[in-house]
């Protein structure tokens, strides 16, 4: 009887325990008491000053008076492109005379200012010995192996030999093939001008390898634009995160700046966590509003890596350049413990083919957002992209979870957490809130929901919805809201027991490529055929948009196939491809044609050697791409992130579900900390007509000029002559004639 009794007590304290749960947790909380006091603090001066903002300018006049002239042979010009090209046959190197301002931009640069004689030198010159000249002239550098130790030479070396031909093809330029004479390898430059500005390009047939030393990697003139300490004013733009610039400096100490273009290689070991090179660009700027250029690495961007290294370290220049590799280094362990292992080097050199351009900017041109206009144009043109609808509302961007699972007591437990009906209900309930413009992103409607289970697409979730219902849904929407199926390639869970190892990625080591610890990679060509197997299947439902929540920033290399990065973007790209409408999560920039871009980086790595966050990215797209944010749910001081969506020209984006939060607790989804739809709604609302406000004055714009009029002031100028003025900070200011409260913007329509 004892017993009984003792079972019975247990089972009313549970039934208590999980009664008082559910009443706790019955919703989610959207704002704190604590954190509402954080929602509206403007950023401290030391902040504004930091390089998470954009700075004021210096405008200082700039020349480069180590880069002329003498003992060059003009080789002809470009009319479209307003440019000049000399050579100087002795070494290869070249001038580039920008018409419009008669700037003059070099390959090399003249270092007699070593005598301390010379007026161009200046105290605590670093100065240079023979090595580091023949680096300064050399048009190409190369490293390559020695056993495993990597080794420099340049075209300088002892035995090395070129020669130099100008071009007959119609093109204004010149070929050369050089031989190097310790590693005995040998490649063809070709270096020539067109209505496209300044091309680099070797091909990848014309390397040859001679010799035993494998090539490692290839530097083309790295020294190309280099300038001396603060002798000329300007900056280096990176496309870090949402973009970042590096302006010239004279401090001693400071760190070189290197990263891969798009992201590290998992498939050579490789991992980061910061923010990736979202874009295969970066640009100089000689004088603000002076002279400055884009650099595109149209070829060759998989495997390239930008590099910048400031005066003072090493030499006195400020240079800039990009690294193509063509074999790495990598560690093959010997047992499974780990405990053994010896160093090999990638057997086969990595294929693809160099091409680098140099479009120039002059005047109030040459800054970061003629950058971002030029390489707009570059799209524009490459992806045929179309201007959207010009002064109409914003869209809302929506991330809805369908349905999640959790360890049961045998096996795992599915359950719902948006339904299609309150999927609908929810679109209906903005639209009565005049937010009638949606992109939603719909996770978890596959058989047994979102965690563990992807790519599962072909049998969608009873729970969820049954077919009639998905097919409502879908049949039901406006021609403003696009609902787009989330797919995971080429992503796979690891714990799918339908996944193959054999249609798996390896890396170099021979080793299962596996991404945050739960996702197999799949092989390219598998992931194309399993997509269009499963939207064969998924258009049975009514479903023709997929969102790819894993394709924008996995670029990676399987070493069971021979294909380098470079050659795997366009696999990426038909991925992306095998359905019309698609939208796609913080992608690199080669599928930036997506319908939908989502998640964008809003700041960039922060790196200390960075002076300031640009929105590169964000200016790009900006006129042609719908582009969301991160979702606001996490913010934690909204305001700033608000103004910061105005300031880029990014709409806002929520993370919702029907039910609350507290049931994605141990599941995969357990990040997800607030998300019920009833308990956001009115601040959905709120956000987007703060976002709103100001940006349906410039829908289907693009910037003209952004400029920073003093402490957290921003003032951007669009296409249709509207401006916007930004104020971060917590002080009431008056710019223009514009009064502007703290924490608010100001638009001035034409």
């Amino acid at each position: 009887m004892i017993n009984i009794k003792r079972i019975f007590l247990i089972i009313l304290i549970t039934f208590i325990i999980v009664f008082t749960a559910n009443i706790v947790f019955a919703q989610d909380t959207v704002v704190q008491d604590f954190v509402l006091e954080t929602q509206n603090i403007a950023p401290s001066t030391s902040s504004l000053l930091s390089n998470r903002y954009t700075q004021t300018e210096n405008y200082d006049v700039a020349t480069n008076p180590y880069v002329d002239l003498d003992g060059y042979t003009f080789l002809g010009k470009n009319d479209t492109s307003n440019i000049e090209l000399y050579v100087n046959d002795q070494d290869l190197s070249f001038r580039i005379v920008e018409l419009e301002n008669g700037y003059i931009w070099g390959s090399s640069f003249d270092y007699d200012y070593f005598d301390v004689d010379n007026p161009l030198y200046d105290l605590g010159d670093v100065g240079s010995n023979l090595t580091w000249q023949n680096k300064f002239n050399s048009p190409i550098i190369i490293n390559y192996y020695m056993g495993t130790n990597l080794r420099e030479e340049t075209m300088f070396s002892p035995s090395s030999r070129f020669t130099y031909q100008p071009l007959t093809d119609g093109r204004v330029g010149y070929k050369a093939n050089i031989t190097f004479g310790l590693s005995k390898v040998q490649v063809t430059l070709y270096v020539y001008i067109d209505d496209m500005g300044l091309h680099y390009e070797v091909p990848y047939e014309t390397i040859v390898e001679n010799g035993t030393n494998p090539l490692a990697s290839m530097t083309l003139f790295p020294f190309f634009a280099a300038t001396k300490r603060l002798r000329t004013p300007g900056y280096i733009m990176i496309p870090d995160g949402v973009g970042a610039l590096i302006r010239v400096d004279d401090v001693k100490g400071k760190e070189v700046y290197t990263k891969k273009f798009y992201s590290a290689d998992i498939g050579l070991n490789q991992e980061s966590t910061e923010e990736y090179l979202y874009a295969n660009v970066y640009g100089m700027v000689h004088g603000v509003d002076q002279n400055g250029f884009l650099s595109i690495i149209e070829k060759g961007a998989g495997n390239a890596i930008l590099t910048h290294v400031p005066a003072q370290n090493q030499s006195d220049m400020n240079w800039t350049y990009v690294t193509y590799e063509f074999r790495s280094s990598y560690t093959q362990f010997l047992n499974q413990s780990q405990t053994s292992s010896i160093r090999l080097i990638q057997e086969n050199r990595s294929q693809y083919d160099i091409k680098q351009t140099y479009q120039f900017l002059t005047n109030d041109q040459a800054n970061y957002v003629g950058m971002a206009n030029l390489y707009q144009e570059h799209l524009v043109s490459n992806y045929q992209l179309e201007r959207l609808n010009a002064l109409q509302n914003i869209s809302l961007h929506l991330d809805v979870l369908a349905a999640e699972n959790k360890k049961a007591l045998i096996g795992r437990s599915t359950f719902s957490m948006t339904t299609t009906e309150e999927l609908q209900n929810i679109i209906n309930d903005l639209e009565l809130n005049n937010i009638t413009n949606l992109d939603i992103t719909y996770h978890g409607y596959g058989n047994d929901g979102y965690s563990f289970n992807a790519p599962n697409y072909n049998k969608f979730e009873k729970k969820v919805g049954s077919k009639s219902d998905f097919i409502d849904l879908n049949n039901s929407l406006s021609n403003a809201v696009d609902l787009f199926y989330t797919v995971s390639y080429p992503y796979a869970s690891s714990l799918n027991n339908s996944v193959s190892t054999r249609d798996v990625a390896q890396s170099i080591s021979q080793e299962i490529l596996i991404a945050d610890q739960a996702y197999y990679m799949y092989k390219l060509d598998q992931a194309i055929l399993e997509l269009n197997d499963s939207l064969a299947a998924m258009q049975d439902y009514g479903v023709d948009k997929l969102a790819f929540n894993f394709l924008g920033n996995a670029l990676y290399t399987d070493y069971t196939t021979d294909l380098s990065r470079s050659e795997s973007i366009e696999l990426f790209q038909n991925l992306a491809q095998v359905t019309d409408d698609v939208a796609i999560e913080k992608p690199f920039s080669y599928l930036w044609f997506a319908d939908v871009i989502y998640d964008i980086p809003m700041y960039s790595s922060q790196q200390s050697k960075f002076s300031d966050t640009v929105p590169f990215y964000a200016m790009v797209l900006s006129g042609y791409q719908t582009t969301y944010g991160r979702s606001s749910n996490f913010f934690s001081n909204k305001t700033n992130e608000l103004l910061r969506m105005i300031d880029y020209g990014v709409y806002p984006s929520f993370y919702i579900t029907h039910e609350a939060s507290y049931l994605l607790l141990n599941t995969g989804s357990n990040n997800i900390f607030t998300s019920r739809y009833e308990d956001w709604k009115n601040e959905i609302v709120s956000q987007y007509e703060f976002v709103n406000d100001a940006l349906k004055n410039v829908t289907g714009q693009s910037f003209i000029s952004r400029e920073v009029l003093g402490l957290g002031v921003v003032k951007n100028t669009y296409t249709n002559h509207t401006v916007i003025y930004i104020n971060y900070s917590g002080n009431d200011v008056v710019v223009e004639g514009v009064s502007v409260n703290a924490m608010e913007y100001e638009v001035i329509n034409p």
